[in-house]
């Protein structure tokens, strides 16, 4: 009877909790690393583009400072599902920013516009109507790659459960460590970062998901 009960929990805890799974999975920060480079380099396709097309990239590419961008977008990305790396939430909070960068690249590259909190009234207010003036081949393309494909890779990747306090610690060191990095990186190319977005303002426009947050966060300030 007690080695049927010991197969029974075993058994119900070998989900989450048992060595063998633990091994197996992966660690959420391996997630959250991936995740960012994916949103960095693939979800900003628009900001890249944009960048690459401008007049003094057409005789010399600087590439200290578009690999210097590029690690500071993925450091603030990082920073962002810091805050949402828990276990309960880490999936579902990846899933919304890949759907929500894949719309946005859509916006950007095609109609010249990202989700902002206009657009977000008008598709609560009239949702139908929106989604008709967005339905198109291309669209079902962006979203498909850049939101639905990484989407799918997430949820079937197994992640390892990690408990409240070492969750926590971790949280606040990796926050501290990505922290430092965008800092120190900011530093390195400060002079050649203020030049470009002083004489380009437009490109903040194109990070995505931080023009769309950007944009919510000023509607609510403004309210």
């Amino acid at each position: 009877m007690g080695l049927k009960l010991f197969h029974i929990t075993e058994y119900a805890e070998s989900m989450f909790l048992s060595p063998e799974s633990q091994r197996e999975a992966t660690h959420p920060w391996v997630i959250m690393l991936a995740s960012s480079l994916w949103l960095t380099v693939v979800g900003n396709w628009a900001l890249w583009r944009a960048l690459f097309k401008l007049p003094e990239f057409s005789t010399a590419t600087p590439w200290g400072l578009v690999v210097t961008l590029m690690l500071m977008v993925t450091c603030a990305i990082g920073l962002l599902l810091c805050v949402l790396n828990w276990h309960f939430t880490l999936k579902p909070a990846i899933t919304l920013v890949f759907f929500l960068v894949a719309f946005n690249t859509h916006g950007l590259l095609v109609q010249d516009g990202f989700l902002n909190s206009k657009m977000i009234q008008r598709v609560a207010q009239n949702p139908p109507e929106v989604l008709r003036g967005l339905s198109s081949w291309r669209l079902f393309f962006t979203v498909s790659v850049l939101g639905a494909a990484p989407a799918i890779w997430l949820w079937r990747t197994s992640i390892r459960r990690v408990t409240f306090m070492p969750n926590l610690v971790q949280n606040v060191s990796f926050i501290l460590l990505l922290g430092a990095v965008l800092g120190g990186l900011w530093l390195i190319e400060r002079h050649a970062m203020t030049a470009l977005f002083e004489s380009q303002p437009q490109l903040a426009e194109l990070i995505s998901p931080f023009n769309t947050l950007g944009s919510l966060a000023q509607n609510l300030k403004g309210e």
